[in-house]
C-alpha cells in the first residue's frame, strides 16, 4: 500500500545533496520533514553499502540463500543477503514452495519443464505496509487508527526458464561473481519519463469557486499530493496508467458479511478520504505484493455499505488478506489511460505527460498540487519546469544464486552463482586484485601471483616449460579452472592425437621459438582450442589442423571460443582440404555480450582447397595487419568432386545461369554504370548508362523453354539458354506439361552438369549444357575466403597490409544476426547490425572463382556506418573468364546500408567482371559522404556500378 502523506521531497534532498534535516524552535514539523529525513538517510546508507559490497553478495564466511535439491522444489539456506545495499534475511532454511508464508506462489513444475534448465535468483521490492496488512500496527489506545506505515524490503526466490548457449552460460557465470545479474531485457529498467504542471490560464475557465490568483492553472482549494502509477508496462504506446490525488493512499480491507455480500472494513465515512460509489478501485491481496503485480480494476457500487463489484473480482476466496484501494483516473477501461507525449488532463486543471521510451508495470511518480500558489509544484528537483524525470520509485531488483535443470519435481545439476565477500578485517590474498600489465604472469589476485612466482623454472622465463607432447599435455590438464599460464614451447614436433583445450582459464600465453616448433593435429580441425579463457595470446609457432567437416562449425587449427581480448603473432597455421567450406587457419568467435579486442599479425597461413583462413565472429574491435594467406597444394580433381558432394553449391551454380522469373520493376532509382567502350580492355570507362537492380543481379536474356504442350519464359546466361533449349526440344520422348515440373526438371539438369564437368544426360545422349568459355571450375588451389569478419556488431575493424592470392572471396566484413533486419527496412534507417568504422588498405589480392557462375569478392562490405577503403590492389588472373558475361564477380562491392561516410579511393581492381560497385539504392532520407576518388579499374566489363548519390571522381 502507499502512505497518506502530505508531499514527498525525497527526490530533492538526494539532487540538492542534502545529508540531514535540522528542527527549528517553534515551528512546525510535518510528516513531509521526518520522511525526507529518512530517505536521506537511507539513500545514503544503501549507496554506500552498495558501493563496498557491490550489487549483490553475501558474507563469505556465512553465506546464506544456498540453493540446494530437495523436497517442496528445491531448499534455500538460511543467512543475509545484500542486495543494492539493501540487506536482506532468511531467519531459517525454507523450501521454494513454503516461502511467503503460505502464498502458493507458482510451483515449479508449472514454470519449468522438466529437464529444462532454470536461473534462480533472488528477487527484492520495497513496499509500504499499513495496519491492514500488520493489525500490530494499530494501537487500540488510539481507537484502532493508523498512524505511520512502514517500509518493507519484500523478498522472494523465483524462477526464470532459460535456454542458454556455452558462450551465454559462461558469461552469466562470470557476471555472477561480481553480484551483477543477466541482462536481461525485460529485467531491464524503464526509459520512459514522465513531466507534470497545470493548464495555460488561457485553457482554464473564466471563474472559479476559490479564490486562486486570476493566472493560475491549479484551480481545487485542498492541497493534494498526486500519485500517477504505470498498471501496464511496455513501449509507450502499449502501457497504461491510473492516478491518486490522495497518493493511492485510501485503502480498506475486503470482506464478507454474514450474508455473503462484501463490505469494506475501517473505510472512512468521508468524502474525500471515502469511496465514492461507481468509482475505480484496484482489488489486490499479499500475493499480488509478492508478485509485485497490479490487482484487479474494477468499478465499485456501494449500496447501504454493501459493495458489488463491474467487472467481478474473480475468486474472492483464494485471496489473502483481500483489500480494495480507490484510484481517481475515471474512463470506460479497467485498463486505465494511454500515455501520450502531448499532456493529459487529470482534473482541475492538472496534467501529465510521457516520453517515449518502456515502462515498467509499478513505476510511480508523486507530485503536489497547492491551492495557495494554484500550482502543481514541479519538477520534484532542480530542473527546467517542464522537464521530464524517472520513476520515483524503487522498482525491484535481482541478483543470481543459481544455475539447474528441473528433474521431476525437484532440481539437479545446480551450478552456485552467489558472490561473497569478505570480512575487511580477515582480507586474503585471493581477494586482492593484480594489475599484471608489467609482469605477464597472467595472474588476476595477488594470490595467483604469488603462486605463479612460485611455479617458474630455474631459468625464471616462463610458467611450465614443455620440451613434448606428454609435458605439454601433462600442463594443460594440471591447471585449474581461472589459473593463468605462460606455456613455452621449446622446439620440435608436439604431434597430438587430438585437440588440446585450454577451457576457462585465466590470462593464456603460448610461445614457441619460431617456426621450428610445430604442434600439429591427428584427429579434429583444431590442434589449440581455447574456450573461456581471460585473455589469449598465441606467438613464434606452427599450427597445423586435423580433418575437417566434423561439424564443429568452422574451427581453425588454432581456435578460440567466448575468451577474452586475443593476440596472434608470427605463426604459421595450415588447415586441411575438404568437401566444403568447414575449417580455417585461425578462428575466434567470440562471447555474446562481452568486449574482445582481437590482433592478427605477421602470420603466413596456408588454408587448404576451399578453406578459410582467418575467421572471426563476435570481436568488438579487430585488427588484422600484415599476413600472407595463400592456398596449400591441393589434390587433382578435388574441386570437381567438392561440387559433387555439395548440393548447396551446385544450386548456387545453377542461379548464376538461370532464373525462373523476368526482371520485376524496382521502385527503387535505377543504378548508374560507367564502362569501357570495349569490355575487357584497359581502356578508361567512357560510356554511362543505367540499369535497373534486378537486370544488375541477373542480366540474362529472355527465353522459351519448349514444353511437350506450351513453354517456360526463363532468364538465361547468354549462350547458355539456346543450348539447353535445343537439347530439350530434341528429347521427343518428354511428355512434360506443367511448368513446375519443367522447373524442377531443369534444376535437376543444372545440378548434374554442374557436379560432371558440364555434362548431363537428356534423352539418353550425353550433352555439354556448359561449355568452358561460359562454365569453369578452379583446377588450382584456391581459398574459400581469405579474411572474414562478422559477428552482431563490430566496433572497428582495421584491415591493413595483407597479401591473398587466389581466393573466392579476398576480404569479407559484415555485421550479421538472427535479428538483421531485411531489404528493404534498412534502406531507409540503420540496421542493428552494421560495423561502425571499418578502415581496408594497402592489400594485394588475387582472387582464382571456383566458377563463372559463383560469386566472387576481393573485397566485401556490408553495411557500414564509416569507412575508408583505399591503396587496395585486386586482380583475377588475365583470360581466367575471358567472354562477356554476366559472371557474378567484383573487385570491391559494398552492399547494404551506409552512413554519414564512405570513400574508396586510389585502389587498383583489374580482370573483374565488375569492377567497384556501391549498391543498393537507399532511400531520400538517407544521405552522406559516399565517394570513389581516384581509382583504377581495368579490363572490366563495368568499371563502376554506384547507387544514387554516389560520387566517381
Amino acid at each position: 500500500m502507499t502512505g497518506d502523506f502530505s508531499r514527498w521531497r525525497g527526490l530533492n534532498a538526494k539532487h540538492r545533496g542534502y545529508s540531514g534535516v535540522l528542527m527549528q524552535q517553534g515551528r512546525l514539523y510535518t510528516d513531509s520533514d521526518w520522511n525526507e529525513n529518512t530517505a536521506i538517510q537511507t539513500e545514503r546508507m544503501e549507496s554506500a553499502l552498495a558501493r563496498v559490497i557491490g550489487p549483490g553478495g553475501t558474507p563469505k564466511t556465512a553465506p546464506g540463500f544456498a540453493i540446494t535439491a530437495g523436497a517442496g522444489g528445491f531448499g534455500i539456506g538460511a543467512g543475509s543477503y545484500w542486495v543494492d545495499g539493501v540487506r536482506v534475511e532468511n531467519p531459517a532454511p525454507i523450501s521454494y514452495a513454503d516461502q511467503g508464508g503460505g502464498l502458493n506462489l507458482e510451483p515449479l513444475t508449472e514454470i519449468v519443464q522438466d529437464g529444462a534448465e532454470m536461473l534462480i535468483h533472488l528477487e527484492l521490492r520495497k513496499d509500504e505496509v499499513s495496519a491492514l496488512q500488520d493489525g500490530l500496527l494499530a494501537d487500540p489506545a488510539l481507537s484502532g487508527i493508523d498512524t505511520a506505515v512502514r517500509e518493507r524490503a519484500h523478498w522472494r526466490v523465483a524462477i526464470r526458464p532459460v535456454t542458454l548457449t556455452d558462450a551465454e552460460r559462461t558469461e552469466i557465470v562470470a557476471r555472477a561473481g561480481c553480484g551483477h545479474a543477466p541482462d536481461f531485457p525485460d529485467w531491464r529498467p524503464g526509459t520512459g519519463r514522465m513531466s507534470a504542471g497545470t493548464a495555460p490560464a488561457a485553457d482554464l475557465p473564466d471563474d472559479s469557486d476559490c479564490l486562486i490568483p486570476p493566472d493560475a492553472g491549479y484551480l481545487s482549494q485542498e492541497n493534494q499530493l498526486y500519485r500517477v502509477q504505470i498498471v501496464r508496462g511496455g513501449t509507450r504506446a502499449q502501457a497504461r496508467f491510473v492516478w491518486s490525488r490522495e497518493n493511492g493512499s485510501v485503502a480498506a480491507r475486503l470482506g464478507r458479511d454474514e450474508g455473503g455480500a462484501f463490505i469494506l472494513l475501517g473505510a472512512r465515512e468521508d468524502e474525500a478520504l471515502g469511496f465514492p460509489s461507481g468509482g475505480w478501485v484496484e482489488v489486490l491481496d499479499d500475493r499480488d505484493a509478492a508478485l509485485g503485480r497490479p490487482g484487479t480494476f474494477t468499478r465499485m457500487t456501494l449500496t447501504e455499505g454493501v459493495a458489488t463489484f463491474s467487472p467481478g473480482i474473480g475468486n474472492f476466496d483464494q485471496m489473502v488478506n483481500p483489500r480494495v484501494r480507490r484510484w481517481d483516473h475515471g474512463g470506460a477501461s479497467a485498463l486505465g489511460l494511454p500515455l501520450t507525449a502531448a499532456p493529459t488532463l487529470l482534473e482541475r486543471g492538472v496534467q501529465v505527460a510521457f516520453t517515449d521510451g518502456s515502462y515498467v508495470a509499478g513505476d510511480a511518480w508523486m507530485f503536489e498540487a497547492r491551492a495557495a500558489t494554484g500550482e502543481a509544484r514541479w519538477p520534484p528537483c532542480p530542473g527546467a519546469a517542464d522537464a521530464a524525470v524517472p520513476p520515483m520509485t524503487w522498482g525491484v531488483r535481482r541478483v543470481p544464486l543459481a544455475l539447474a535443470r528441473r528433474a521431476g519435481d525437484g532440481i539437479a545439476q545446480i551450478t552456485d552463482l552467489r558472490a561473497t565477500f569478505p570480512a575487511l578485517t580477515c582480507l586474503q590474498a585471493e581477494d586482492v586484485g593484480y594489475d599484471d600489465s608489467a609482469t605477464g604472469l597472467g595472474a588476476e589476485t595477488v594470490q595467483e601471483a604469488i603462486e605463479a612466482l612460485a611455479g617458474r623454472s630455474g631459468q625464471g622465463l616462463c610458467t611450465a616449460l614443455v620440451r613434448n607432447r606428454d609435458e605439454l599435455r601433462a600442463a594443460v590438464e594440471a591447471l585449474r579452472p581461472g589459473q593463468s599460464i605462460r606455456l613455452c614451447l621449446a622446439g620440435g614436433n608436439f604431434q597430438l592425437q587430438q585437440t588440446l583445450p585450454l577451457t576457462r582459464l585465466g590470462h593464456v600465453i603460448v610461445q614457441g621459438t619460431g617456426p621450428q616448433t610445430v604442434v600439429s593435429v591427428a584427429e579434429g580441425e583444431a590442434a589449440l582450442l581455447f574456450e573461456g579463457c581471460a585473455s589469449v595470446r598465441v606467438a613464434d609457432l606452427s599450427v597445423n589442423g586435423g580433418p575437417n567437416g566434423n561439424g564443429s562449425g568452422r574451427h581453425g587449427a588454432l581456435t578460440m571460443l567466448g575468451c577474452g581480448d586475443v593476440t596472434v603473432e608470427r605463426v604459421r597455421a595450415g588447415c586441411r582440404s575438404g568437401l566444403d567450406r568447414a575449417s580455417a587457419c585461425i578462428a575466434s568467435i567470440g562471447r555474446l555480450g562481452r568486449r574482445q579486442e582481437l590482433r592478427i599479425r605477421d602470420c603466413v597461413l596456408k588454408p587448404g582447397q576451399a578453406q578459410i583462413g582467418v575467421q572471426v565472429v563476435g570481436a568488438s574491435r579487430i585488427i588484422v595487419e600484415d599476413n600472407l594467406i595463400r592456398p596449400a597444394a591441393a589434390s587433382p580433381g578435388l574441386p570437381a568432386l567438392r561440387i559433387a558432394a555439395d548440393a548447396r553449391q551446385r544450386a548456387l551454380i545453377g542461379r548464376g545461369l538461370l532464373r525462373f522469373s523476368t526482371a520485376r520493376d524496382s521502385s527503387w532509382p535505377a543504378l548508374t554504370v560507367r564502362r569501357a567502350r570495349n569490355p575487357f580492355s584497359d581502356e578508361p570507362p567512357d560510356q554511362l548508362d543505367e540499369i535497373d537492380e534486378e537486370r544488375f543481379y541477373f542480366d540474362g536474356q529472355a527465353i522459351e523453354i519448349p514444353m511437350y504442350r506450351g513453354g517456360v519464359a526463363l532468364r538465361m546466361l547468354p549462350g547458355f539458354g539456346p543450348a539447353l533449349a535445343r537439347a530439350l526440344a530434341a528429347n521427343s520422348k518428354s511428355r512434360i506439361v506443367d511448368p513446375r515440373e519443367m522447373r524442377r526438371h531443369l534444376r535437376n539438369l543444372l545440378s548434374e552438369a554442374a557436379g560432371h564437368g558440364g555434362r548431363a544426360v537428356i534423352a539418353g545422349r550425353t550433352v555439354n549444357l556448359l561449355p568452358d568459355k561460359h562454365f569453369r571450375l578452379a583446377q588450382t588451389p584456391f581459398l574459400a575466403q581469405g579474411i572474414v569478419i562478422g559477428g552482431d556488431t563490430v566496433e572497428e575493424a582495421r584491415i591493413t597490409g595483407n597479401r591473398i592470392e587466389a581466393a573466392n572471396d579476398g576480404i569479407r566484413i559484415a555485421a550479421s544476426g538472427r535479428g538483421d533486419p531485411r531489404e528493404p527496412i534498412w534502406r531507409s534507417r540503420p540496421p542493428a547490425n552494421r560495423i561502425a568504422h571499418a578502415v581496408v588498405s594497402g592489400n594485394t589480392i588475387t582472387l582464382n572463382p571456383l566458377s563463372s557462375a559463383t560469386p566472387a569478392h576481393g573485397l566485401f562490405l556490408g553495411h557500414v556506418a564509416r569507412a575508408s577503403v583505399g591503396q587496395n590492389s585486386v586482380a583475377m588472373a588475365e583470360g581466367l573468364f575471358p567472354v562477356e558475361a554476366p559472371a557474378p564477380h567484383f573487385g570491391i562491392c559494398q552492399f547494404g546500408w551506409r552512413g554519414q561516410l564512405l570513400t574508396i579511393c586510389e585502389n587498383h581492381v583489374t580482370g573483374m567482371d565488375t569492377g567497384i560497385a556501391v549498391i543498393p539504392g537507399l532511400a531520400d532520407i538517407v544521405r552522406g559522404v559516399w565517394r570513389l576518388r581516384d581509382n583504377a579499374a581495368l579490363r572490366t566489363r563495368r568499371a563502376y556500378v554506384t547507387a544514387q548519390a554516389v560520387d566517381v571522381i
